[in-house]
């Protein structure tokens, strides 16, 4: 999988998923991972998450949150090391 992008996972997901019905699945979900069980009702609750202008609604889980949240805090602080070693 680490030779995939993140789009051709998700494509791959959806490829996968699409021929079967995941929620007869969440029981294993859920033993295996409560996290992206969850994300994956939200997914499955909200048909793929499109809306009816057909832009994609982002439903990350918690995990991902907090790596978004990492690597965006991790920036702010590379910024301010930065200006305060070479201030503008």
């Amino acid at each position: 999988m680490k030779s995939l992008t993140s789009d051709q996972i998700a494509v791959l997901l959806d490829v996968v998923a699409s021929g079967f019905d995941l929620s007869r699945y969440m029981g294993d979900f859920k033993k295996a991972d409560q996290d992206m069980a969850a994300t994956v009702g939200k997914v499955l609750k909200s048909r793929g998450g499109k809306t009816e202008g057909g832009e994609g609604t982002r439903l990350d889980s918690d995990q991902r949150n907090i790596e978004n949240w990492n690597s965006f805090f991790l920036l702010i602080f590379v910024i301010i090391h930065i200006s305060f070693i070479r201030p503008f």
